[in-house]
């Protein structure tokens, strides 16, 4: 699983058990997702719905700290309540299981903001791993899917251009990006200010052609900065 850190920390963690929003077609597929979420490592009091329009209308009503949604979603796909979710205020986390097949939807769903992106196919672990993640704040992505995220982003400059195009700090800097590292921690490695480090940030999306950590975790990546299964 890559994790994706949050440019800064949130202020809305809710303290005690999370509320999860589950929302599937399959009623099976609930109550082995509820019964996980539900379990020591998380221990979420869970709500479920067949439905995504009336999942929206209990957002409306209740309070939650987390929407797990399928991306085969009816009457609206799981991209909508996506687009939907984020009108909400606070923006409401949304994590998006996909079945096979639903790879390219899971992929253009996490550029459009979704917090975490799985398939039926992950490992319990990984799943919970990363619902523990996006609860903190953070974005997560199953390992296989790691490499449709890569393949989607088209490189932003040509491979033999971009060494001459960033100064050793800042090639340092992108590897850890590339490596999800917070701004606080490479900060402290590096025994800089975390402004100069933004600063370096800001320097490297714009030589790059980079918009966001997304893309700069993407590019280091592609470039052979760190490993795809780093």
């Amino acid at each position: 699983m890559v994790v994706v850190p949050a440019p800064a920390e949130r202020d809305d963690i809710t303290l005690g058990p999370p509320r999860v929003l589950a929302i599937d077609r399959q009623e099976l597929f609930l109550a082995a997702i509820s019964r996980m979420l539900a379990g020591p490592r998380l221990n979420a009091e869970i709500v479920t719905s067949t439905r995504s329009d009336m999942a929206l209308e209990l957002v409306m009503a209740e309070r939650f700290d987390l929407v797990v949604c399928e991306c085969r979603g009816q009457p609206e796909p799981g991209r909508a309540l996506l687009a939907r979710l984020a009108l909400a205020a606070p923006a409401l986390p949304l994590i998006m299981i996909g079945d096979s097949g639903d790879e390219q939807q899971l992929v253009k769903a996490f550029k459009e903001g979704a917090a975490g992106i799985f398939t039926k196919r992950s490992l319990s672990a990984e799943f919970l791993e990363g619902a523990a993640t996006v609860l903190a704040g953070h974005r997560a992505v199953a390992g296989e899917l790691v490499g449709y995220l890569i393949s989607a982003a088209d490189s932003p400059v040509p491979r033999s251009e971009w060494s001459n195009l960033l100064s050793p700090t800042e090639i340092g800097i992108l590897t850890m990006l590339g490596e999800a590292r917070s701004i606080a921690w490479i900060a402290a490695a590096r025994g800089i200010s975390q402004k100069t480090v933004r600063n370096h940030v800001a320097t490297i999306y714009r030589k790059m052609g980079l918009r966001n950590r997304i893309e700069a975790v993407l590019c280091a990546v592609r470039i052979g900065l760190v490993s795809e299964k780093g």
